[in-house]
């Protein structure tokens, strides 16, 4: 059974064409990201915009290898091609137009985040996660700015387009098909969901498909070319920035170097392969040199209780040696190795380690063995594609353990990934049903990595779906329409409709990102105080967190200067508000509240009020009734001890933050120094501190000059108060 003296393997791949452009493609994509990550340790800011302008680079050099494939395989002229690719990249960015933001502390996707901006304001790397997903947060804010930072997620995850459509073409499927799962896969709920965070995973699973290609390439023939080792380097050195589980790629380069051996028989090919151990261990070691506490204490302890780094290493030196030695006895008895089936025996293998995995877990977690094999996973099929897709995807599986028991080279590689990442995923134990604050946060184990294995399978199903068309319809474009058809059909009756209302049109903490760009146009440097409402809550699994746990840290690397904060229950902010620290020391007072906040007395002078409509969704399994947060943040700058007084003579200079707060909109500049400010045609005053129920009377008297006014031509001046016309002046001369 698993010995045999045929050799030959099953490749049920076609002819694909712009593999030159998808490896530059490839190459160009690893150098960006180690650019930004550069660029997030040495501070230059100009790596920043090289790494943007060579990720666009690398997506037009994929998205041309797609274009190239499509206009060969299917004949179509460059305007069809280009047509095509288009469509695909609107589709891909109108559905995610909503972008989420993490400025607020809520999660692991703030920390990348919020490490990101830190290290462009402040030149520090506070980051308690791997920092790869935070240089990208990096780039995302220098180009973006606050508003649009997570922009630049959404555009690296549009570089997985051509690397699925790839991969199908690679398991055999007809361009057409591949065309039709890829229109379905950009508009999954998950992949719109999550491309929209700074979360680790999109640029994970982007890792791993890139990953998959390569190997494909590599497993292929018997000379490996150097372009395609170097992007081999390149993703074992940045896998364990991204995340703990990097060091996994271990396996899959055991599978590379074992599976090459096997074909081949060419030792020197198989050591070249195995030469990426060292660019592994030497990449997990300087990750554990600045992630220890993260990397040791979150992740390998939870499975080698109490170990420390220098033994991590010692494990991962001797399998690599292991590895190596395994190699070189291999190829001592190379005759023998060959005519083993191994495909086969490392399906069964792959089996098995899967179900050794779930017991034990099953025992360290105490949690059912069967939930941990199958039952977590079918759920979250079931919750995220219903049960119609979900049956297409098992049948799917099915066919992909038999292709790569039989050799099929890309089938097996996707059958090593999902064995090799399965103990991160049974680590966790998660559920569809778990609950979260943020909506379909714990599906993200299941996106990275298992969500695309499914739907490659189900792409291979309905690749056979394609083929028994063709035996009872001769016309392509009849057969597409209704391959289509079937297929809006079949996800019109799985894929709940709310779901995708809700990733589409929805974003987490929407709006929340304005404060910080508000303050710093405010405030700049000078000193601030905080008091906020203590209903202003934000319930998660770590606790319920007020406004001071969620604001502080991204206020601190946006270099806002806060000085105390102080949590005030809301009747008590009023004009007598009494609070503990010298609020005189301070340049300015921020009162955030959930409803309007009036502070204003003659020590306080309000300079301007921002209002955040906040909202959020829930997860809690059942998406008919998950639940939608709403928090109406009002946010009231006040400027501290104004010494304002209507009796005297207020000069609007530069440094005069008083003066500056009472100007409107239509001033440009100072003339000469001398205090003086020119105005457009339309120009207003702000007169705080002024109560209609107060009987004042308020006299103000400007002081102006009419520009280029002619003697001979009078010029009017119409005053106007809220609105109405008070006054109209004719002007004659140019001075006054």
């Amino acid at each position: 059974m698993f010995y045999t003296t045929d050799t030959t393997t099953q490749d049920t791949s076609i002819e694909v064409f712009g593999n030159k452009q998808l490896i530059w493609g490839s190459l160009l994509l690893l150098l960006s990201l180690t650019m930004s990550l550069t660029s997030y340790y040495m501070h230059v800011k100009i790596l920043y915009y090289l790494a943007f302008f060579t990720l666009i680079i690398s997506i037009m050099l994929l998205f041309i290898a797609m274009g190239y494939d499509l206009a060969k395989t299917l004949k179509l002229s460059f305007f069809s091609v280009t047509s095509i690719l288009i469509l695909i990249l609107i589709l891909y960015f109108i559905q995610r137009l909503e972008l989420h933001h993490f400025s607020f502390s809520v999660t692991d996707a703030s920390d990348y985040y919020i490490a990101g901006v830190c290290s462009v304001n402040r030149f520090q790397d506070i980051g308690f996660f791997l920092p790869l997903t935070a240089s990208l947060s990096a780039v995302g804010f220098v180009l973006f700015g606050y508003a649009y930072a997570p922009l630049i997620n959404v555009i690296l995850y549009a570089t997985t387009i051509p690397m699925v459509y790839f991969i199908y073409r690679r398991l055999g499927l007809n361009a057409l098909v591949s065309l039709t799962m890829l229109l379905f896969i950009v508009s999954v709920p998950l992949s719109i969901w999550f491309s929209k965070t700074s979360f680790s995973e999109p640029m994970w699973q982007m890792m791993l498909l890139m990953f998959t290609l390569i190997a494909y390439n590599i497993l292929s023939k018997e000379t490996i070319h150097i372009k395609e080792l170097i992007v081999l380097y390149f993703i074992v050195i940045l896998a364990p920035f991204i995340r703990g589980e990097g060091i996994l790629y271990y396996g899959l380069i055991l599978f590379l170097s074992l599976y090459h051996f096997w074909k081949f028989t060419n030792i020197k090919s198989a050591l070249v392969i195995a030469s990426s151990y060292i660019f592994l261990a030497l990449s997990v070691y300087a990750t554990l040199q600045i992630r220890a506490h993260y990397l040791l204490g979150w992740q390998f302890r939870r499975i080698i209780p109490k170990i420390t780094a220098t033994e991590l290493m010692n494990i991962i030196d001797v399998a690599i040696l292991f590895a190596i030695g395994l190699l070189f006895f291999l190829n001592r008895y190379k005759k023998g190795f060959k005519h083993i089936k191994l495909p086969l025996i490392i399906v069964i293998l792959s089996l098995l380690f899967k179900v050794l995995v779930a017991y034990i877990f099953s025992i360290k977690k105490h949690l059912a063995f069967e939930d941990l094999l199958y039952l977590n996973e079918y759920g979250l099929m079931i919750g995220n594609f219903g049960f119609l897709i979900t049956l297409l995807i098992i049948i799917g599986l099915i066919l992909l353990y038999i292709r790569a028991s039989r050799g099929d080279i890309i089938s097996l590689t996707l059958v090593v990934l999902y064995t090799v990442f399965y103990p991160t995923f049974a680590m966790q134990g998660i559920t569809f049903n778990d609950e979260h604050a943020i909506f379909l946060y714990w599906n993200r184990y299941y996106f990275s990595i298992f969500m695309m294995i499914h739907l490659f399978a189900l792409g291979i199903v309905v690749n056979e779906m394609y083929r028994y068309l063709k035996t009872i319809i001769c016309d392509k474009i009849y057969r597409f329409l209704i391959l289509l058809f079937m297929m809006l059909m079949i996800v019109y009756a799985s894929v709940d409709g709310k779901i995708y209302d809700i990733v589409t049109k929805e974003a987490h903490l929407k709006n929340s990102y304005k404060i910080f760009p508000w303050l710093i146009e405010k405030v700049g440097r000078n000193s601030l105080a905080i008091v906020y409402d203590d209903t202003i809550r934000y319930r998660q699994r770590t606790g319920v967190h007020d406004a001071r746990y969620l604001l502080a840290r991204t206020l601190s690397v946006a270099n806002i200067n806060v000085k105390e904060f102080q949590k005030v229950s809301p009747e008590k902010l009023n004009h007598s508000l009494q609070l503990p620290f010298d609020v005189s020391k301070r340049k300015f007072l921020l009162c955030l509240s959930q409803k309007k906040c009036d502070l204003e007395n003659k020590n306080l002078l309000p300079i301007d009020m921002l209002y955040m409509p906040i909202t959020w969704r829930r997860h809690n399994g059942n998406i008919a009734k998950a639940e939608k947060m709403h928090l109406n943040l009002y946010a009231t700058l006040y400027k501290v001890n104004p010494k304002f007084n209507f009796n005297q003579e207020i000069l609007f200079k530069k440094s005069s933050l008083l003066a500056s707060s009472l100007l409107g909109k239509g001033w440009r500049k100072l003339v000469g120094g001398l205090g003086a400010l020119a105005s457009n045609n339309n120009a207003s005053l702000k007169l705080p501190y002024m109560k209609k129920d107060k009987k004042i009377t308020y006299v103000l008297t400007l002081n102006y000059a009419i520009l280029n006014a002619s003697k001979h031509k009078p010029k009017k001046i119409t005053f106007k108060l809220g609105g109405k016309v008070i006054k109209i002046i004719e002007v004659h001369s140019p001075s006054f």
